[in-house]
């Protein structure tokens, strides 16, 4: 089986089986997040956005095997022009909202069969509102074509809010995020102006059942979605 391990920045990037045998591409200053991992352990790295001396360690970056980004730098000889057009002629969508999501459609069109994400946490409150929608919606992609992604517990990528599917399902209560994980994720959405909060949509009642409370507020005012209730 064709696989491959995309690491992120996030802190389940520090689970990922660094001794084994498979490949590995990350993104943008992965040196300086996992400074005890070889260079030459990382076969691509993405840097979808302009490459500046401001934001990277050229002398580091030379020194990697590949660099993926949208087009040539002459400060490099180790550049990959991303495949832009290939991948909007096969995918035909231009959702891409990060540079994870340039990852995973690079695999996709690499027929890989199965992805193993690590750090894909999208767990600060830029990267959970204006990121990650698109990460699952590439995903959703992925699942389409039977591509199998192994995300890791600690992620809140491919999850609700606290974990649980939508709707009348009993039997599915046991596949809840990890508390910690789900307070943490009700924490960081409590931080998003105008939205408010109602996230424990499953309570439990006095004889410890679960049972679902009213429609939580989305966002109140928003122009794109309908508050209330």
């Amino acid at each position: 089986m064709k696989e491959i391990i995309l690491l992120g920045l996030g802190n389940t990037g520090d689970q990922c089986p660094f001794s084994s045998d498979l490949e590995i591409w990350s993104c943008n200053n992965f040196f300086n997040r996992f400074p005890d991992l070889p260079l030459d352990r990382v076969s691509k790295n993405f840097i979808m956005d302009g490459i500046t001396e401001i934001e990277f360690d050229y002398p580091i970056l030379r020194k990697l095997h590949c660099i993926v980004a949208p087009r040539n730098y002459d400060s490099f000889s180790n550049i990959e022009i991303y495949p832009i057009d290939e991948v909007l002629v096969k995918f035909k969508t231009k959702f891409f909202s990060n540079t994870v999501c340039y990852m995973i459609a690079y695999a996709l069109l690499k027929e890989y069969e199965r992805i193993y994400f690590y750090g894909m946490d999208m767990m600060s409150k830029s990267s959970y509102v204006v990121e990650k929608g698109a990460v699952e919606y590439w995903m959703g992609i992925a699942h389409a074509l039977g591509i199998e992604i192994i995300n890791t517990k600690g992620s809140a990528t491919g999850k609700t809010i606290d974990g649980r599917m939508y709707g009348d399902w009993d039997n599915h209560h046991d596949e809840k995020l990890p508390e910690d994980l789900a307070q943490e994720t009700r924490d960081l959405v409590q931080t998003i102006p105008g939205l408010k909060d109602l996230s424990e949509e499953w309570v439990k009642d006095s004889n410890g059942n679960w049972i679902r409370r009213e429609q939580r507020v989305v966002m109140e005012g928003h122009p794109l979605l309908v508050g209330g209730k």
